[in-house]
């Protein structure tokens, strides 16, 4: 069975999720924004469950 994702494929998300961090880092309001948006994410799941 093949891998659906190519090596080109992987190293961009590689690079990009790279990219994220380092602006997270620097850019501390963008880091809590999306924090905040995944926790949301996260509740939302878990009020589904029930």
């Amino acid at each position: 069975m093949r891998s659906s994702s190519t090596p080109s494929t992987r190293s961009t998300v590689m690079h990009e999720d790279g990219k994220i961090h380092y602006l997270m880092a620097e850019r501390r309001s963008i880091c809590n924004q999306v924090t905040e948006l995944t926790n949301r994410i996260k509740n939302k799941g878990e009020l589904h469950k029930i």
